[in-house]
């Protein structure tokens, strides 16, 4: 065995002097000599200190006793004292090393062998549970694509509802429209707008009777409605397909009731040829040849906000209470 000494590497000679410089530090120093700056420098480890401290390193030292192991068995035929030595714990560490790992590989293959194992006995079972997604998924797609079938049949048919309704309320409103000028024009609904009103006098004659007869006044109406009047009221009494203008006495009745001169013919429609019109129809010419020939006084007026109401209820009745040879209806003609 070679000593230790012999194994520490051989100092140079600037190492030695530095050395032996630094020992010469270390020693006591002498009372003038306790200086802060000396005593500071002194705190430090010396560099010897250190070089002896690290001259020999640990993996160094391990191979330097191996060596003087395997010298010793060698000499001696026996293996060194484990626990004085430490060199067995040294040389079962591979052997552990390998044991553990040839343990890790093995869980890992009985792992990997269960894994397998699992695998193949879940095939059966997990091939099973995937045709029976892969239906349900058909399933779904077919009942997908009829409810999508559904929704665009409903849609056409909401169109064609749509389009119906649309056409359904323009039918209403001309139905509407219709029927406000039907009752208009039957005179059960009150009317206004331009138009022109007739107002005619009465004179006694010289037998002390009255110039204006129901039948001439009849010749006006009947001539207004066949130049196209709208609506026709005789001194607030509405004219309808069912109103008369009857001769009572020396007297003129209108829907049943009585009237007094003057009497006012109240005209809605176009006043332009209103008045163009009256003169080219057949009552309107018997009207005015009457007016010439009696003399009576008839004047005439532009109204642009003419109102006329709505013919009263029971007129049906009340005129089916008259004398049918003396009823005058509008576009007809009295009975002389």
């Amino acid at each position: 065995m070679t000593p230790l000494r012999d194994r520490v590497p051989r100092l140079s000679p600037e190492l030695r002097e530095r050395l032996e410089l630094d020992r010469l530090r270390r020693r006591p120093a002498a009372p003038d000599e306790r200086h802060p700056l000396r005593q500071q420098v002194q705190a430090y480890p010396s560099l010897l200190d250190q070089v002896l401290g690290s001259a020999l390193e640990p993996d160094y030292v391990a191979a330097a006793r191996r060596r003087d192991e395997r010298a010793r068995e060698a000499a001696t035929g026996a293996p060194a004292d484990d626990a004085a030595t430490g060199g067995g714990a040294e040389r079962r560490t591979p052997g552990r090393a390998r044991l553990a790992s040839v343990l890790v590989l093995a869980v890992f293959a009985v792992l990997v062998a269960t894994a397998v194992r699992e695998t193949a006995a879940d095939a059966p079972t997990d091939a099973l549970v995937r045709e029976t997604l892969v239906r349900e998924a058909g399933e779904r797609r077919t009942e997908l694509a009829e409810l999508q079938s559904l929704v665009a049949e409903t849609r056409r048919d909401n169109a064609e509802l749509s389009s119906e309704l649309r056409q359904a309320r323009a039918l209403r409103s001309e139905a509407v429209g219709d029927l406000r000028a039907l009752a208009a024009a039957a005179g059960f609904q009150a009317v206004s707008g331009e138009g022109l009103r007739w107002t005619v006098r009465n004179e006694p004659d010289e037998l002390g009777g009255d110039l204006v007869a129901a039948n001439e006044l009849a010749y006006l109406v009947n001539g207004l409605w066949e130049a196209g009047a709208e609506a026709i009221a005789v001194n607030g009494q509405r004219l309808t397909a069912r109103s008369a203008i009857t001769q009572s006495g020396r007297g003129i009745n209108v829907n049943g009731s009585p009237l007094t001169a003057p009497f006012v013919v109240s005209v809605v429609g176009d006043p332009r040829t209103l008045e163009s019109l009256f003169a080219e129809t057949r009552s309107g010419y018997l009207w005015l040849l009457t007016v010439d020939t009696l003399g009576f006084p008839v004047t005439v007026e532009r109204d642009d906000e003419l109102l006329l109401p709505a013919a009263r209820e029971g007129l049906l009745a009340t005129c089916g209470s008259c004398d049918p040879e003396e009823q005058v209806a509008p576009g007809g003609q009295t009975d002389d």
